[in-house]
Parts: structure tokens; C-alpha cells; sequence
């Protein structure tokens, strides 16, 4: 029997072959798709999850920071450490604000927010099957831009301040968890992303703390080693006395009475010099004892008041570390100061509960 192959044959051939090709491109393109996507939405929830746990734990700090100057006025540390007596939730906040830019938690929620961004555009591109869950994405996406709002301009009252961010908050949960049906992130994925990205806020801030340092100490070495060479010396006198953490005393007058807690309230009179002997505070000048709880004030007079009894008069030498440390005060006080101070308990008020 003879096979004869005519043209027709090969037309219907090289038909086949071309379908089988384009049935194999598009098959390929689509998973192509479909990995992009996935892969895509994967990076896009990690990076949302991470922007919303940095974003949660600030707005957790506002909310505190908030209801405290409600009670009372509290001290807030600026970015360089220097505190602040604030009884305006603004001016605490603002402070507070500070802080995170200067450590570097906002540039870390841009940068990652950005990331969250450019991923939800490719994914739109190539959506195709996943239109719904895409539906979910963009909500978590709104959710924590949202979240990031409140993060850079805090508003409202602290009741409905706090309403907003649980809302929020609840809101890109439930999305999150909507995502897991077809975009799945282990916790060790979540929990691995958070740890690097604290660990980059963390390195940040402590390069930018060592170079302060640095400089600080290039400027102002002379002020570190004349307050360790004085202390030295100090300490060598029969009637000086040194605590546990460095600060030295001499008894000028005893005293018989209460010894106050960190919580105590204190009338005190106090003279405040460095070690050139220039003043740069006294109640005794200005005629009125001054009235503090002992909480509230730098750690050097904390660890002097709470061992000093009531009716006592002594002369404290502080180091610079338990003073104002690197930060500059006034036009007087240099950072890495030697404190001196002339303190006068006068009274140690009644605990109150």
C-alpha cells in the first residue's frame, strides 16, 4: 500500500503544529500570571502586615502618651533625650513624633508602603482569576494607609482617636485573614520580617547615637575628663560620701526627719552650679523654695533625695551621665557637665493614694 503526502497534508500538519503552539503559550503565560500574582501578593501582605505592626505600635505610644497629659502633666523625652514637662497632648505627641522620625520608623513605613503600592499596581495587571481576592487587597491596602495617616497627623478626641484605630485595626485583620484562602503567609514569614526590619530601626539608631557621640566627645572630651578628675579627687575627702551609682555628697547640715520615695512630693531649696562655679539656677535667688516629687527630676537628684532625711542640707556632685548627660542647657550648662548642687529638703509631704 503507497502513502501518498499530498500539500493539503502539510498545511493541516503545520495547522496542528501552530495550535499546539499557541495552546502551549497560552497555558504558559497564564501560569506565568498566576505565579506572578501570587508571588506579588505574598510580598504585598507581608510588607502591609509589617507597615501595620510598626504603625500600631506608635499610635499604642500616642494613645498612652495622650491619656497621661489628660490625668496630669507628664515628662516626654525629645529625640536627643532631653525631657520635657507637657501638660498639652500636642505638644507631648509632637515629642513623641520626634522620636520615631529620629529613630527611623517613618522612613522604614514610607519605604515599605511604597513597596505595598507598586506591588497592588503589577497585581492589578494580572489579576484575572483572583478579582475578588484582589477586592480584599486593595481594602487591606486602604486599611493600612489609613492606619498611616493617624500615624503622621493624630486627630480627633482620645475616645474617638482610639474608636478609629480599632476600627482600623479590625478591619485589616479580617482582610488579612480573607487573603489567607488563596495567599497564604506562615507566622515564622510574618514574624522574620518584623524582626529584620526592628533590627534595621535599631542599627539605624545606633549609628546615628555613635556618631553623636563621637562628635559630642570631640567638642566636649575636656568636660568628660575634668568631671572624672574631679570626682577622683572628691571621693579621697574623709566628709564626702559616694552612693551606689556615682553621685558623691557632703553632709552640710543633718537632718532628722522622712526620707522621701521616687514618688514622694519635696519642698526643697537648691543652688545649682558647674564646675567653673558659675550658677545656673537657685530658688535661694529667686526667694521660693521650689515644691516636686522626686520622679521628676534628673536621676543624680533622684538617687541624692532618696536617701537624704528631711531637715538635711547637703552639697551633691553629680556626674554628667546622672545630669543632663550629652544634652545642652541653658547657656550655662555644657553637655557632659559636672552637676553641683546645694540642696535644702525642707519637707517631705504626705504620700497620697
Amino acid at each position: 500500500m503507497t502513502i501518498t503526502i499530498t500539500k493539503r497534508h502539510f498545511v493541516i500538519l503545520f495547522g496542528i503544529i501552530v495550535l499546539c503552539a499557541v495552546i502551549f503559550l497560552v497555558t504558559k503565560i497564564s501560569s506565568v500570571n498566576k505565579v506572578d500574582y501570587m508571588t506579588t501578593a505574598k510580598d504585598a501582605k507581608v510588607n502591609a502586615y509589617a507597615v501595620v505592626g510598626l504603625s500600631s505600635s506608635i499610635l499604642s505610644e500616642y494613645q498612652k502618651t495622650w491619656s497621661s497629659t489628660i490625668n496630669g502633666s507628664i515628662w516626654v523625652k525629645d529625640e536627643y533625650g532631653k525631657e520635657h514637662y507637657c501638660s498639652d497632648f500636642n505638644d507631648a505627641i509632637s515629642y513623641k513624633m520626634r522620636c520615631f522620625i529620629h529613630d527611623g520608623y517613618f522612613d522604614v513605613i514610607d519605604s515599605l508602603s511604597n513597596v505595598v503600592k507598586e506591588d497592588l499596581k503589577q497585581m492589578d495587571e494580572v489579576k484575572g482569576e483572583y478579582e475578588d481576592i484582589h477586592k480584599t487587597f486593595v481594602s487591606m491596602y486602604g486599611d493600612m494607609n489609613s492606619l498611616v495617616s493617624l500615624v503622621k497627623e493624630p486627630k480627633g478626641s482620645l475616645i474617638t482617636f482610639g474608636s478609629k484605630v480599632n476600627e482600623l485595626m479590625m478591619s485589616f485583620d479580617k482582610n488579612l485573614k480573607e487573603t489567607d484562602l488563596k495567599v497564604s503567609v506562615s507566622e515564622s514569614e510574618f514574624k522574620d520580617k518584623a524582626i529584620s526590619l526592628y533590627a534595621i530601626i535599631s542599627n539605624k539608631k545606633l549609628e546615628k547615637e555613635a556618631e553623636k557621640k563621637r562628635a559630642d566627645e570631640a567638642l566636649y572630651g575636656p568636660n568628660i575628663k575634668a568631671g572624672k578628675k574631679f570626682l577622683a579627687e572628691n571621693a579621697k575627702k574623709e566628709d564626702v560620701h559616694t552612693l551606689p551609682s556615682g553621685v558623691q555628697f557632703k553632709v552640710l547640715k543633718a537632718g532628722n526627719g522622712k526620707i522621701p520615695r521616687e514618688t514622694s512630693k519635696v519642698k526643697v531649696h537648691y543652688e545649682g552650679r558647674v564646675l567653673s562655679g558659675e550658677v545656673f539656677d537657685s530658688s535661694y535667688k529667686r526667694g521660693e523654695p521650689a515644691e516636686l516629687r522626686v520622679n521628676q527630676v534628673i536621676q543624680g537628684w533622684k538617687d541624692a533625695l532618696v536617701h537624704m532625711p528631711e531637715g538635711s542640707v547637703w552639697e551633691v556632685y553629680i556626674p554628667q551621665e546622672l545630669g543632663y548627660a550629652d544634652r545642652k542647657q541653658g547657656d550655662i550648662i555644657e553637655p557632659y557637665s559636672l552637676l553641683i548642687f546645694k540642696i535644702e529638703l525642707i519637707k517631705v509631704y504626705k504620700d497620697e493614694f
